[in-house]
């Protein structure tokens, strides 16, 4: 049985650093847990200024034993548990998008409250007779990219925007309970970050907010050795979504969509390994008639294809 392990949320950060100092070492195959902090949203509801970068924390980083560049880390999401949430409402676009304008229509320039949980920890109040089920989620999960001195964030990546190839602020809501994610190892170690949990969220983050949480992500991470993956996949299942980001969404879709083909092709080193292997006109039909195409989160031009298990199509 694995050893679990725990990373207090004490261990935050707004950047995805390969040179930090690791918040934990651990084997491949440990479960680790990872508690986030809220405590933008606690010093925004009580008026305080708090600028962007610091909105999106993240704990970490998690340095897994034998991990080295080449390599794929596999984190599986056992359990995400919700300890408190907000509901974030502010005139400012950058946070809030395009309904930032509707709060300032109302005269106020920030709305920033902490929602009760109920139920057992299985709805959010809204209201007394508004109560929405909780979806917990990661909306935050990345390793961290390769030293390089000259990176435009000092040699680390903003945990805030964009969304990079190693992962990033994503905010997909399929990362959760029962998903792997599938991320590149891109420095000794891997150092795995994660945060931004939200209690539940719309997909692709519509508002560009979820109910923003602090808890505690529960996760098994392993290292694939000698294998990777050129932007996060996610295992959904019998379900594989692939990912990518781009300049613009049309970019991003070839990206994510070759790779979906390459795989069902059976491309040498595709992950996740095993599975029927198909024709080049049987992946281009299965491109054509069951992908379903999505977008990510905000904080960049990010498609996701999903491609169902194909074994059930054959006769």
């Amino acid at each position: 049985m694995s050893q679990e392990h725990f990373i207090p949320k004490t261990h935050s950060a707004t950047k995805f650093l390969s040179d930090a100092k690791p918040a934990l070492k651990v084997p491949s195959g440990s479960i680790v847990s990872f508690e986030t902090t809220d405590i933008s949203y606690e010093r925004l509801s009580r008026g305080e200024l708090v600028e962007v970068e610091e909105v999106n924390l993240v704990t970490g980083p998690l340095f897994v034993e034998g991990a080295q560049p080449g390599d794929c880390l596999e984190v599986e999401v056992l359990d995400v548990r919700i300890a408190r949430c907000w509901s974030v409402w502010m005139a400012d676009e950058r946070v809030c998008g395009c309904l930032a304008s509707k709060l300032a229509a109302t005269g106020r320039d920030s709305s920033v409250r902490e929602l009760e949980i109920s139920d057992g920890g299985k709805k959010v109040v809204i209201s007394d007779r508004f109560h929405i089920p909780m979806e917990p989620m990661i909306g935050c999960i990345a390793t961290a990219p390769a030293p390089h001195p000259h990176h435009p964030f000092g040699c680390g990546c903003s945990t805030f925007e964009p969304t990079y190839a190693h992962g990033g602020n994503m905010d997909l809501k399929e990362v959760c309970a029962g998903a792997k994610v599938l991320l590149p190892v891109l420095c000794e170690g891997a150092m795995l970050y994660v945060g931004d949990l939200h209690a539940c969220m719309g997909a692709g983050e519509p508002a560009w907010v979820g109910f923003e949480a602090a808890g505690v992500a529960m996760l098994r991470v392993s290292v694939i050795q000698g294998r990777s993956v050129p932007f996060p996949r996610l295992l959904l299942g019998h379900d594989l979504v692939f990912t990518a980001v781009a300049r613009g969404h049309e970019e991003a879709l070839q990206l994510a969509l070759e790779q979906a083909y390459d795989h069902l092709t059976g491309r040498e080193g595709s992950l996740p390994e095993g599975g029927e292997v198909l024709t080049a006109e049987e992946a281009f039909s299965m491109c054509v008639a069951k992908a379903d195409v999505k977008f990510g989160g905000p904080a960049s031009r990010q498609v996701l294809v999903r491609i169902p298990e194909v074994s059930q199509f054959f006769v």
